[in-house]
C-alpha cells in the first residue's frame, strides 16, 4: 500500500474486494434489519408501541407481546449504539478515502 495517498483506487485488488464485500454484507444486514422491524411492528406507531410496551391487555391480539424490562431496553440500546458506531466509523473511513 505504498503511495496510496488516501485513494481507494490505488489500493491492491484484494483490499478493494474486501471493502466491496464488507459493503455488500453491511447492506444486506441493514436491509434485513429493516425487514425485521417491518415484520414485528409493521412500521406503525401502534406496532412499535406494542413491541416495546406489550399488548397483554388486548384480548384480540393474534401475537402476544410482553413489555420489555428496563434491563432489556438498556441492553438493546447498548448493543445498537456500539455496533452502529463501529459501522459508521468504518464507512466514514471509506468515504474519507474515496
Amino acid at each position: 500500500m505504498k503511495n496510496w495517498n488516501g485513494s481507494i483506487r490505488k489500493f491492491p485488488k484484494p483490499v478493494k474486494w474486501f471493502i466491496a464485500l464488507f459493503l455488500v454484507i453491511l447492506s444486506f444486514g441493514f436491509s434485513s434489519g429493516v425487514k425485521f422491524v417491518d415484520h414485528t411492528t409493521h412500521i406503525t406507531p401502534q406496532g412499535i408501541q406494542e413491541n416495546y410496551l406489550g399488548n397483554e391487555d388486548n384480548q384480540e391480539a393474534t401475537v402476544m407481546k410482553y413489555e420489555k424490562t428496563r434491563q432489556e431496553m438498556l441492553t438493546m440500546l447498548h448493543t445498537h449504539v456500539m455496533s452502529l458506531s463501529l459501522i459508521f466509523f468504518i464507512t466514514g473511513i471509506l468515504v474519507f478515502l474515496r
